[in-house]
């Protein structure tokens, strides 16, 4: 029989069948890609080099996947106990709960009441279509058709070639960091002004997300039971770029979600901030609630450069002990009074107290955006310990695949993976200039030049802030005699 026609037989909707191809699915997979390498099924000459084979035969690898598989479940009293708690059930929960419980990564309530009513779970061997049955008793057996992989993208290795052909900068393209093939998780770099994942903001629209592009740059796990898609295991706000960590497989996304649960995996953001925290060498922990919940900021203060907008400059190394939704933002700006550079202008705002407490009551400078208006926050490094996952091998690294442009620091040790990427060059420029315009305005500038650093009693009667686009002939003209 055809490696093809064998994997048909295991897409079969009969639990008998299928539950005894599961175990060899995998062989058959490698059977098939040995024979769409061989023919025509993989059209590689629309592919124009070695790098964009590879995220070719990616995508197809993962379309090649079965589309549906079956997820066995042995019913206990600690799960009948935890569904009934899950959804405020007084003794009993119904089929379609303990699924929901039992099986997450796989159904929510609603999706697992639809596979009832679909006849896709079958209890003890007898198919159940009644979305209002009982969860069974301790000891029996819950087969359920589940959903095996996500549609890939149409023509999505192209559209991934497309994006990153946008920009030379590394930090501006979809690439890989690093790759554990065996293991079924990776870390690859997000762009700044990119949705991590599928959110509301994104419905209707061409624009793809990160998760999205993922399918065309890495191919499914060699061991272990792959996720649906390649899936993103933790948030990375929209304005900001760095690496995240990916997992491909079951198990590797089950132990990377309790490492970010434990804090274990520790994470390190470079920002450049409005105003002075403290002097060069100095640490800070900043500890205030975001949205009732605690949270807690580690920084390091790396360099401080004069600026004629904000007075000064500084360049922040941060590692966030926990990871609440605007964490590094909110606290630079309500707790500390330094909102990041080219930061939302209600946040920048929000910032006003916090610095005139700093600043000896001096008003907060107006909002100025810097250069194209990019935020200045990035994270550079990911530190991930060593997942306890089951598979025969080991397994090596593949460490930056098909990325020439990138340098990317990668340590493995025995216990922890460390992952860092180079910092933006816009960050050194930023730096660069403000130094330059405070020197220039520090020989060349009207003596009416504002102090930010100054009270506020003392600012009033000052003359405007200086238009220093003016040509200096206007500028003298346009002064009051």
């Amino acid at each position: 029989m055809e490696a093809s026609e064998q994997l048909a037989a295991c897409t079969s909707t009969e639990p008998s069948v299928a539950c005894g191809c599961i175990a060899g699915i995998h062989h058959l997979l490698a059977a098939l890609l040995e024979q769409f390498s061989s023919g025509d099924e993989v059209n590689k000459s629309s592919c124009s080099s070695g790098d964009e084979i590879k995220k070719c035969s990616s995508g197809e690898e993962w379309a090649a996947l079965p589309e549906f598989r079956f997820e066995e479940v042995l019913v206990t009293d600690e799960m009948l106990g935890e569904a009934a708690l899950a959804f405020r059930r007084a003794e009993w929960a119904y089929l379609y709960q303990l699924l929901a419980v039992a099986l997450p990564h796989h159904f929510s309530s609603s999706s697992a009441r639809k596979a009832v009513r679909d006849g896709h779970v079958h209890v003890d061997g007898s198919q159940v279509t009644e979305d209002k049955t009982a969860a069974p008793l301790a000891g029996a057996r819950v087969v359920a058709r589940v959903c095996s992989v996500d549609p890939v993208v149409q023509g999505l290795a192209k559209r991934l070639q497309t994006y990153n052909a946008q920009s030379a900068r590394p930090e501006a393209q979809i690439r890989i960091l690093f790759h554990d093939h065996d293991a079924g998780w990776a870390v690859v770099n997000k762009p700044a002004g990119m949705h991590s994942n599928l959110n509301p903001c994104c419905f209707g629209k061409q624009t793809l997300t990160f998760q999205e592009y993922l399918p065309a740059l890495m191919p499914p796990p060699r061991f272990g039971m792959h996720c649906r898609a390649p899936k993103v295991c933790h948030r990375l706000d929209f304005r900001v770029s760095g690496p995240m960590v990916v997992a491909t497989s079951l198990d590797a996304e089950r132990a990377l979600a309790q490492a970010f649960e434990v804090h274990t995996i520790r994470k390190e953001y470079r920002a450049i901030v409005c105003g002075s925290v403290g002097e060069v060498g100095e640490t800070l922990q900043v500890s205030a609630p975001i949205d009732g919940l605690v949270a807690e900021t580690q920084l390091e203060v790396l360099r401080v450069v004069p600026c004629p907008f904000f007075g000064k400059l500084s360049e922040l190394r941060l590692w966030p002990v926990t990871g609440r939704r605007q964490q590094l933002r909110k606290h630079c700006a309500i707790e500390l009074g330094a909102a990041i550079v080219n930061e939302e202008p209600a946040m920048f705002e929000a910032s006003a107290p916090a610095w005139a407490l700093r600043h000896d009551g001096a008003a907060l400078p107006p909002w100025k955006k810097r250069g194209a208006g990019r935020l200045f926050l990035q994270a550079v490094q990911i530190d991930v310990p060593r997942l306890n996952l089951n598979h025969p091998c080991d397994g090596s690294a593949d460490a930056a695949r098909g990325s020439k442009v990138a340098t990317t620091t990668t340590t493995t040790t025995t216990t922890t993976t460390t992952v860092r990427a180079d910092v933006s060059e816009h960050f050194t420029e930023l730096l660069q200039n403000a130094e330059r315009c405070w020197d220039w305005q520090r020989d060349n500038c009207m003596a009416d030049f504002p102090n930010h650093n100054m009270p506020r009693q003392q600012q009033k009667g000052m003359a405007d802030f200086p238009n220093h686009n003016m040509p200096r002939s206007k500028k003298t003209d346009a002064e009051p005699k």
